[in-house]
């Protein structure tokens, strides 16, 4: 202590050099970064306490406390991404979308690659979406919720997360809803031209039956000029009811393909119930009855995916088929 001591007052009574400098303030440095590295912890380890009892509190659908939790969560630790995430949840099921909106790209700015942030944001923009119900604004912010749900869905595969198929058909609910919103724009430009042609009918003094003929040849063209082909003369779909081909279904689930794989025998499943199928004790292929040794087996059949993307996108009345419900779940 006394060397020490004495070391320190021979520092203070030196000139200020280059080498005294280069030893004295490093070390108040040193001593600021291990200070502010011990709150940064502190502060994360008090957040995380409110997080969970957050999360508690969601369990038990006490939404309230749970947003209350959350937010004292973000005031310890305005840098954590996990208490934005779970407090939009819980304002999504309170129909709060300007707050689930706020929240997640908030959340989004502090982790880019969170699969829920993205899912959450692109179901407020839809909701937001329906709120504007047609116009451009609409079919924006429609747009916006389909690429932002795309993105969750890649980023889910990624990852691996359990909740593609959640992701998967809310993503299907929302192309569905965009071209509903397109085909309601379209019908409603063949209503008025069709209105005006009959007008245009009734003012006709001579020739009805011909005008007729006319008017309606004019109105065919007019309507394939302004993109819709494939409607019918009383402005519907004219193959709406088309159902999937066989390619694109699984044999077993007999629904559209989100994520198939191929078995050993070169037949096509949804990797989810081939799955559950195999995990039942049942090591064989549902179809050939041939030997499944391990899921390493299974390989995913990406071409058949992205031709199913492909011919949802000419076929956009099939995204109804595949859309459902979704579920809800904490981040840890």
């Amino acid at each position: 202590r006394i060397r020490l001591a004495k070391s320190v007052v021979a520092c203070r009574s030196a000139p200020l050099t280059r080498e005294t400098s280069v030893v004295f303030f490093p070390l108040v440095s040193l001593t600021c970064s291990m200070s502010s590295s011990s709150s940064s912890s502190s502060s994360r380890s008090a957040a995380s306490e409110r997080k969970d009892f957050g999360n508690m509190a969601f369990a038990k659908n006490k939404l309230a406390a749970a947003i209350e939790a959350y937010t004292e969560a973000l005031t310890l630790d305005p840098t954590w991404a996990v208490p934005l995430i779970n407090r939009a949840l819980c304002r999504r099921m309170r129909a709060e979308w300007n707050f689930v909106l706020e929240d997640c790209e908030k959340a989004l700015k502090l982790d880019s690659e969170s699969v829920k942030a993205r899912y959450l944001l692109g179901l407020a923009l839809m909701e937001h979406a329906k709120l504007e119900q047609v116009g451009d604004e609409a079919k924006k912010l429609a747009q916006r919720s389909c690429r932002e749900l795309q993105l969750a869905l890649e980023l889910a595969r990624e990852k691996g997360a359990t909740m593609q198929d959640e992701i998967w058909r809310a993503w299907a609910k929302c192309k569905y809803r965009t071209y509903e919103m397109t085909t309601e724009r379209k019908r409603g430009r063949r209503t008025a031209l069709l209105n005006r042609l009959l007008q245009m009918l009734a003012a006709s003094e001579e020739d009805a039956d011909a005008d007729a003929n006319e008017l309606r040849s004019v109105f065919s063209d007019a309507a394939r000029a302004a993109g819709d082909e494939g409607y019918d003369a009383q402005g519907g779909a004219s193959t709406a009811n088309d159902e999937a081909p066989q390619w694109a279904v699984c044999p077993v689930s007999l629904d559209i393909f989100r994520d198939p794989v191929v078995s050993p025998s070169g037949i096509s499943y949804e990797r989810e119930r081939l799955l559950e199928h195999i995990n039942k004790d049942r090591k064989w292929d549902p179809v050939t009855r041939a030997p499944i040794s391990s899921i390493s087996a299974l390989h995913p059949n990406v071409q058949l995916r992205n031709a199913i993307e492909d011919y949802l996108e000419n076929k956009p009345w099939l995204y109804k088929e595949i859309a459902s419900g979704a579920g809800d779940d904490m981040d840890d």
